[in-house]
């Protein structure tokens, strides 16, 4: 075998792991293309991890540890639950925070699923214990009403998971929200097809009514395997392995994200409660289809979606970390502020907000001025104060004077302060 091939199996194994379609795509026009990618599928075979769960060939669907997912997952894993736990230590009213982000999870999760409403709506809807006014809203009410399920059922230590749970949290999900023809009492029991909620394309047809459950018999048995499949990435085979099986008429995506919290909080990683899985998929829906399509067009190999989920994951988790920041930012700004008995008006405190959430953390006089339609003085004086209370720095770019506030550090220096 020629240097390059060894060059191509290492890059396309280990570097990128691209479908077929994308590996076809890139390379030269006659190239010995169809034979590279069976060696790249040979050698990813041979470093593969197998599952002991089928897929419509009766083929064992498998996945391979990219030194990439394995750096996302340590990533997600050691960031997520140390960062989270430093950040909920500053704030007194977690548990309101927390029924926020379970709020985002029902309403991101709904959306994914078709449902119209917005996010203002669902909150008032579930705060003030409101009847659902629709379909929508009733799908964004059960998956809220999931969600507690989870938490109430994981709080029990006998509690296992499994198909009796599994089927119950289906229910929740679907209940009052289903047609007809589609309530069964437990599986599907004719054929159904997959499609991309935002374009309508079927992109995929799930096995035979008649392998649903030996399927999912398969499936329960993984889950209380007591494998040496890391937590994190056996709950993605579980989500994905749900919506592979199809196993209801409808609520399948639904149920399968509620499922995988369901599991990840059960094992002990409890910062899933706050890193919504759906509000990761719903920011990116059509990547999220394209994985499930990829790992159809690619049969067996689910590595296309653990890459996919982790990807979202991680994007959701740096979201969530900054906004987290900013809001306990706020409140020890304020503690400060309170301190040193330090009054500032609306137009500064929108000012401070808005420039904290900017990585171009610059103002000057004239665009402070635009932005708060005050004048020229008033827009001086507002600064200047900020800038003698230690909030802004000052400095002089050619003939202008500008302002800065570098919110991260100056949090770290007043929470410093407030320890001491």
């Amino acid at each position: 075998m020629s240097d390059e091939t060894y060059d191509i199996l290492d890059k396309f194994v280990n570097e990128s792991y691209l479908t077929k379609q994308s590996f076809i795509y890139k390379q030269k026009v006659g190239s010995t293309v169809m034979r590279d990618w069976e060696r790249i599928i040979r050698k990813r075979k041979d470093i593969s991890i197998e599952i002991n769960l089928l897929d419509q060939n009766k083929e064992k669907i498998w996945f391979v540890l990219t030194p990439q997912l394995m750096a996302q997952l340590h990533k997600l894993e050691e960031g997520a639950s140390n960062d989270i736990q430093d950040i909920i230590s500053y704030v007194t009213d977690w548990d309101n925070k927390v029924t926020e982000l379970l709020i985002d999870e029902a309403y991101n999760s709904s959306v994914i699923e078709g449902a119209i409403s917005t996010r203002k709506r669902t909150a008032e809807m579930l705060k003030k214990k409101e009847p659902p006014r629709d379909n929508s809203e009733r799908m964004i009410y059960n998956n809220y009403a999931a969600m507690m399920y989870i938490l109430d059922y994981i709080n029990d230590q006998n509690n296992v998971i499994n198909e009796d749970s599994f089927i119950a949290l289906h229910k929740i999900i679907t209940e009052g929200t289903l047609d007809e023809e589609d309530v069964t009492d437990k599986y599907r029991d004719d054929y159904v097809q997959v499609k991309d909620m935002s374009t309508n394309r079927v992109i995929y047809t799930a096995p035979r009514p008649e392998d649903v459950q030996w399927m999912m018999n398969d499936l329960f048995k993984f889950i209380s395997d007591k494998s040496e499949f890391h937590p994190i990435i056996k709950a993605l085979i579980v989500h994905f392995y749900i919506v592979y099986v199809h196993p209801f008429f409808d609520g399948n995506g639904r149920t399968a994200r509620a499922f995988t919290v369901m599991y990840l909080l059960k094992e002990g990683y409890n910062f899933f409660k706050y890193l919504s899985i759906s509000t990761a998929i719903n920011k990116k829906k059509s990547k999220y289809y394209k994985a499930i399509e990829d790992c159809e067009q690619n049969p067996t190999d689910v590595t296309y979606f653990l890459m996919n989920q982790l990807e979202l994951l991680l994007v959701r988790y740096f979201e969530l970390i900054t906004e987290l920041k900013q809001e306990v930012g706020k409140r020890i700004i304020n503690t400060w502020l309170d301190k040193h008995h330090y009054v500032l008006s609306k137009r500064q405190f929108k000012e401070v907000e808005y420039l904290s959430k900017k990585s171009n953390n610059l103002v000057t006089i004239a665009e402070y001025k635009k932005r708060h339609k005050v004048s020229y003085e008033t827009a001086r004086s507002d600064l200047l104060e900020l800038e003698v209370i230690g909030m802004f720095d000052k400095s002089k770019v050619s003939r202008k004077y500008v302002y800065t506030f570098n919110f991260t550090q100056f949090v770290s220096k007043v929470l410093e302060e407030l320890q001491t």
